[in-house]
């Protein structure tokens, strides 16, 4: 019990910022939903996103949240401890959602691999300028870097938000098509 209270001690940093990020998304989100009206196409649009989203497709939506939240709180964390639980809990994110959508499970065990490396790249880079020799092209090496990562969390996290709202698209697609053809075979 003490191990995990020194642990829970150890990251909260982690877990602060991460809960003011969700505050300043619930904010976000109930400041852009307070005044929806279907006639603005844009917020039509944003709230159908989440229109007829089932159980599955909530719980990939909130794990491609938190591990876009993780990856890049793990980019930027120095601490070998909490990057270490951010690369371990990005790792545990994708097996449960692999778990939900086992056909993009290469795709989803390939972009993790990229990220973590990727991540763990920095923090060597990190550690050889804190322990050998800090010099203004390691640091660029390094900017360019975590440029690299933020881009890629970031493009994955668009990606699997498309990739969740295209599913739940065909999903709704195929099941009025499948309800048009019996209401046909029953008109005739």
């Amino acid at each position: 019990m003490e191990l995990i209270l020194y642990y829970m001690i150890e990251s909260k940093n982690l877990l602060i910022s991460f809960l003011i990020v969700m505050f300043v998304l619930g904010i976000f989100a109930y400041i852009a939903m307070s005044n929806f009206r279907q006639d603005k196409k844009f917020k039509v649009f944003f709230y159908g996103l989440f229109l007829r989203m089932t159980d599955i497709d909530i719980l990939k939506m909130s794990i491609v949240v938190v591990k876009t939240f993780l990856a890049f709180y793990a980019t930027i964390v120095t601490n070998e401890l909490l990057m270490w639980l951010c690369l371990i809990m990005i790792g545990m994110s994708t097996l449960i959602y692999i778990i939900c959508a086992y056909k993009r499970m290469i795709y989803e065990i390939i972009c993790t691999i990229i990220q973590i490396v990727m991540i763990y790249f920095i923090y060597i880079i990190n550690n050889y300028m804190v322990e050998i020799e800090y010099t203004s092209l390691v640091l660029m090496i390094k900017i360019c870097l975590i440029v690299f990562v933020l881009i890629l969390t970031t493009y994955l996290f668009f990606r699997d938000i498309d990739i969740i709202s295209q599913d739940r698209v065909d999903k709704n697609f195929k099941k009025e098509r499948k309800a048009e053809s019996l209401m046909e075979g029953m008109d005739k």
